[in-house]
């Protein structure tokens, strides 16, 4: 509701919601500073050189996808649409 109407954030349900949910989001920090379970697994291909670039390739590779997946349901739609 506070991300509808952010104008609302002051008033009364506002005043608890967005507190509740900045520390909900935080529950995890404990948790973090514990060490890896084992010892680290060296880096395979492609990821050994160069893991930034890799990794960006891969999520552009992945939302081209979901993109080319959403402009073929829509071509779909519309030739449906059209009879």
């Amino acid at each position: 509701m506070v991300a509808l109407r952010p104008e609302k954030a002051d008033q009364p349900p506002g005043e608890a919601a967005v507190p509740a949910a900045a520390g909900a989001g935080g529950c995890d920090v404990p948790g973090m500073p514990d060490p890896p379970c084992g010892a680290m697994v060296p880096r395979c291909p492609p990821y050994d050189s160069a893991a930034p670039v890799e990794g960006f390739l891969t999520g552009y590779q992945t939302m081209d996808t979901i993109a080319a997946l959403n402009f073929g349901i829509v071509i779909v739609m519309n030739i449906r649409a059209l009879g």
